[in-house]
């Protein structure tokens, strides 16, 4: 019997959000997958890889199949919704103010305990970092990553992103989540340009509003408590007036809609390209339409 903690009349679509990650690295969606009869198909990815993921078309039929088998059992448990509340508290839920630069935030809240995080963290000499993260996975281990990955920036030396990322995979390798990682992206914003580093995040998005163009930076890292002795590249670039750097988990781009499509990172970087020039809401704003519309 599978057991389903957390909101009963949203149980469909979760699972089958959750199904279209890679099967293989998820001791959790292999488990629904086998026992709930799934047919595995292998996606190409962007970046030319492929992962086995369960094919969205007849999810939601053996879903509903399976509940009304008596089979699924759905609680709805205080403790997981009180670790999900803690997790929410420890991301900002609004942007801080700085004199040089227009901010805005998005996360799409789930009823159990996710990996998504952001922060900012200015600093004395004006200068600004920014993180997004991505813990693999969902429950109380991602709750963790996140608790420890936030812990582990507050009590850093910023000096480069390349060395803060790198002492802060050793503090989460050294606490050992098993197969738990944090996949991240960190900019450091100062005087018109940004250092950038990347743990195995998607690509970020720079718009240039000069050219009117978008250019995709995309760095290789392993993510965070992979290993203990990695090194992480660092790239700088230029932030002109009206340039816009977009940081994002890829729970967009490889959002499915009903016929088992996934979106893709080419019509983000499209919606991008199309919206840049408008205010920072205004771009996500125009991301998160094109994730409902999709």
């Amino acid at each position: 019997m599978l057991q389903y903690i957390g909101d009963s009349s949203k149980i469909k679509n979760r699972v089958r959000q959750h199904c279209t990650g890679n099967v293989e690295s998820s001791a959790l969606r292999k488990t629904i997958a086998e026992e709930m009869g799934f047919e595995i198909i292998t996606v190409k990815r962007p970046s030319g890889s492929r992962k086995k993921t369960v094919n969205p078309l007849s999810a939601e039929k053996l879903i509903s199949d399976y509940i009304q088998s008596g089979k699924w059992k759905v609680v709805s448990c205080p403790t997981v919704e009180e670790a999900r509340d803690f997790q929410m508290s420890l991301i900002p839920q609004s942007p801080p103010e700085h004199p040089d630069y227009d901010i805005a935030l998005h996360m799409k809240t789930s009823t159990e305990v996710g990996g998504d995080y952001y922060d900012f963290f200015p600093q004395e000499d004006g200068s600004m970092y920014v993180v997004c993260g991505d813990a693999t996975g969902h429950g109380l281990n991602a709750g963790m990553m996140v608790s420890i990955t936030k812990a582990g920036l507050y009590g850093s030396d910023f000096d480069t992103p390349a060395t803060t990322t790198s002492r802060l995979n050793k503090t989460i390798k050294a606490i050992d989540l098993g197969t738990t990682r944090m996949s991240l992206n960190m900019a450091k914003f100062n005087n018109g340009s940004f250092d950038f580093t990347s743990a195995g995040m998607p690509p970020a998005y720079l718009y240039k509003h000069d050219f009117g163009e978008v250019d995709e930076i995309l760095i290789p890292g392993l993510p965070l408590g992979s290993m203990k002795k990695a090194d992480f590249d660092l790239h700088s670039f230029k932030l002109n007036s009206e340039d816009a750097l977009i940081l994002i988990s890829d729970g967009l781009p490889e959002c499915v809609n009903h016929e088992g499509e996934m979106l893709d990172y080419e019509p983000v970087k499209n919606c991008i390209a199309d919206n840049g020039n408008k205010s920072a809401q205004g771009i996500i704003d125009a991301l998160i339409d094109l994730g409902n519309s999709w």
